[in-house]
C-alpha cells in the first residue's frame, strides 16, 4: 500500500537554524520517487512554508496554521478554512493586554502585533532573510482589536512568545477558559490559539479522505504538541528524538533528531 507522510516543519523537518538539511530533502525526493506521497502540516502560515514545499519540490495540498488553513501549493487556491471569531479574538487580546506578554497574529498572508519587538527575535529574523515571495508582511498597530473589527477577513492565529515560563503558564490557564478555541504550543516559549475545532489531525483526516488519497496507509512525524492530534490520527506515528516525552510514549518509532536528520532516518526505516 502507498503511504502518506504527514511532517512537521519547526523541530521535526527543519534543523535549529530553520533549514532543510540535503539529507532531509533527498530523503522526500527519493519516497516520492518511489511512490510514497509527502504534505507537510506545520503551525507556520501559509507563505512561510511554501518556500520549503518549492525547495523540496513537493507538490499537491499544504496544511498551515495548525490546521486553521489547506491551500494547494502550485496555485495556492484556500481549500479548507476553520477561523476564529471575532468575539474570541478580542478576549484573546484583552488577556495578552492584561497579562502584558508579546503577541502576534495572521490575517491571510499579514502578521499584525501591538509591540514592535518579539522576545524571541528568531521569529522576526526568519521572516527577514527569505525572498521578497516568502516574506510576510509583518505590521505593528496601535489597536488590533480595530484592525480584526474592520477586517473582511477573519484570524487564522495567534502566537504569544515569552522567554518566562511562569507568564506563559498564567496566560495558558487564561486562555484555556476561552471554550470556543483550541490552546496549544509548538515550542517550550510559545502558546498558539486557533478555533476549537482547529488541530493537525483533523486537517490530516480531510486531505487523507479525499478520492486522491482515500488508498493510502498515513504516517506522521512530529515533535511537539501541536503534532499529538495529527499522530493520534495516524496509522504509524514518528517522533524525532527531541520531542516531548509525551509524544514518545505513543510512538512506533523514534528518530534521531532534527539536527542529526531524523526525518531522513526515519524514511529510510520507512522504505526498508
Amino acid at each position: 500500500m502507498s503511504k502518506l507522510i504527514f511532517i512537521d516543519l519547526d523541530g521535526t523537518l527543519l534543523s535549529s537554524d530553520k533549514r532543510v538539511s540535503k539529507e532531509n530533502r533527498d530523503a522526500i525526493r527519493n519516497a516520492e520517487q518511489k511512490g510514497l506521497k509527502v504534505i507537510i502540516c506545520t503551525g507556520k502560515v501559509f507563505k512561510s512554508a511554501k518556500r520549503f514545499a518549492h525547495e523540496i519540490g513537493i507538490k499537491g495540498p499544504l496544511i498551515s496554521c495548525n490546521g486553521a488553513e489547506i491551500r494547494d501549493i502550485a496555485t495556492e487556491k484556500l481549500l479548507y478554512s476553520d477561523f476564529l471569531r471575532k468575539e474570541d479574538c478580542y478576549k484573546i487580546i484583552d488577556i495578552c493586554r492584561r497579562k502584558r506578554i508579546y503577541f502576534h497574529a495572521y490575517i491571510d498572508h499579514d502578521m499584525f502585533t501591538e509591540m514592535g519587538e518579539c522576545p524571541t527575535p528568531l521569529y522576526w529574523i526568519e521572516n527577514t532573510e527569505v525572498p521578497e515571495e516568502y516574506r510576510i508582511n509583518i505590521r505593528v498597530v496601535s489597536d488590533f482589536k480595530e484592525v480584526v473589527n474592520k477586517s473582511s477577513q477573519n484570524v487564522s492565529k495567534f502566537l504569544m512568545v515569552s522567554k518566562d515560563r511562569q507568564q506563559l503558564i498564567e496566560v495558558r490557564h487564561l486562555l484555556e477558559e476561552i471554550d470556543t478555541v483550541n490552546v496549544m504550543c509548538s515550542g517550550d516559549d510559545n502558546i498558539e490559539v486557533v478555533n476549537k475545532n482547529v488541530n493537525k489531525g483533523k486537517a490530516l483526516v480531510i486531505v487523507s479522505e479525499s478520492s486522491e488519497y482515500s488508498e493510502y496507509e498515513i504516517v506522521a512525524m512530529g515533535d511537539s504538541e501541536n503534532d499529538l492530534s495529527m499522530l493520534l490520527e495516524s496509522q504509524y506515528k514518528i517522533v524525532m528524538g527531541n520531542a516531548d516525552e509525551s509524544l514518545k510514549k505513543i510512538a512506533d518509532f523514534i528518530s534521531a533528531t532534527n539536527d542529526e536528520n531524523g526525518v531522513a532516518i526515519a524514511i529510510e526505516q520507512i522504505l526498508n
